[in-house]
């Protein structure tokens, strides 16, 4: 019987986060009013979570304006 893996969601205000974990390998998903901004391969599912905080925080943070 073949695994139909894993898919763990959750939210990083104002995000939606999903970790799926199949065959092809392990995935962190982070989405914005259903639009894909984000994905990388991750280890685990714990992995995926930091990486989510990480990520919330970078594309939160505000843009500094470059010097002229």
């Amino acid at each position: 019987m073949a695994s139909m893996g894993i898919v763990l969601r959750w939210r990083e205000e104002p995000f939606d986060c999903e970790f799926r974990d199949a065959a092809a390998g392990a995935a962190l998903s982070v989405y914005s009013q259903g639009e894909m901004l984000w994905k990388e391969p991750v280890a685990s599912a714990a992995d995926a979570h930091d990486r989510a905080r990480e990520l919330r925080a970078m594309l939160l943070a505000p843009r500094r304006a470059r010097p002229a």
